[in-house]
């Protein structure tokens, strides 16, 4: 199992209550995750992935040293951890 951490900003309006439902969830891919979410977190239109370029997900690794370097908004994000199946 992989972990990851994932930033949503906080300018979704429900995202509060989408960072509870998905904390410590194990999806199969990264592209279930990206499906759940926009859906959860009514994201329209056809191409949604230029919507979602404000959600990061970091590996543990990644998200360690981003976070050492100062390289992340905690202020303006809700985090929260989520599994990927290997």
């Amino acid at each position: 199992m992989i972990t990851s951490i994932l930033l949503i900003p906080v300018a979704y309006t429900n995202v509060r209550d989408v960072i509870n439902t998905v904390e410590g969830q194990t999806y199969p891919t990264t592209k279930d995750l990206r499906d759940f979410l926009t859906k959860e977190l009514k994201i329209e239109g056809d191409d949604n992935e230029e919507e979602m370029v404000d959600i990061q997900l970091y590996n543990l690794s990644d998200f360690t040293q981003a976070s050492n370097d100062d390289l992340i908004n905690y202020e303006g994000n809700f985090i929260c951890y989520v599994h990927f199946k290997k």
